[in-house]
């Protein structure tokens, strides 16, 4: 009986150290785990920390290339409507050259009425004449330089729409560099026209200035 309860006690002694180290393994197994999830966890948060900043950044920067395209867009309708501005006023003086062509002619048949006359009319009528010719050339250069104007402004607006779509297709990272690039050029354009505007009305005021010597 003594043997079978010392016996019993090792046996029991045996389990409970296996029941002890299995515990040990497991619990060890369960360390590794959890210390596997929280570096998985760590890595999982700080990713999620860089994608919330790239976030900011891109809203960011979407804000600032909508601003830039808004912009552009005030820019490009307020140019529409100083090229709409000059189109009406080139109709304008398309007309008032039509209506001074008719008086060109009426003026012209007056002055071969006049030669018949006398000597002294044909004189007057003959510097009448001349004038209505320098007046007839002087607007023929404004019809020239009008139409040209009016072809330039048309490439104008052509070149800046199709900017304007260009930006709109492109993407976001694009944007940036392509608006600036198209606003320069816009600038550029634009600048260019209004120098050829100012030499046009030059050369009209010397035009108009430069009548023909008395006899």
């Amino acid at each position: 009986m003594k043997n079978f309860l010392q016996n019993l006690l090792i046996f029991l002694a045996l389990c409970l150290c296996g029941l002890i180290a299995f515990q040990w393994v497991r619990e060890t197994a369960l360390r590794q785990q959890r210390q596997k999830l929280t570096d998985t966890l760590h890595e999982k948060l700080e990713a999620i920390q860089k994608l919330e900043a790239d976030v900011r950044l891109y809203k960011a920067e979407i804000q600032r290339l909508d601003a830039t395209n808004n912009l552009l867009n005030a820019e490009v309708q307020s140019n529409r409507l100083e090229i709409s501005t000059l189109t009406n006023n080139l109709q304008k003086v398309t007309a008032e050259t039509e209506n001074n062509q008719k008086q060109i002619v009426i003026y012209k048949d007056a002055l071969k009425q006049a030669n018949d006359n006398i000597e002294f009319e044909k004189e007057q009528l003959r510097k009448q004449g001349e004038e209505l010719q320098r007046l007839a050339a002087s607007h023929n250069l404004l019809v020239s330089n009008l139409s040209l104007t009016s072809k330039t402004i048309s490439e104008l607006a052509n070149k800046w729409s199709a900017m304007n779509d260009s930006l709109q297709r492109a993407t976001p990272a694009a944007q940036r560099e392509m608006a600036v690039t198209n606003r320069n050029a816009m600038a550029s354009d634009f600048n260019g026209f209004v120098s050829n505007w100012n030499a046009m009305l030059q050369t009209l005021q010397r035009s108009s200035t430069n009548a023909p010597a008395s006899n």
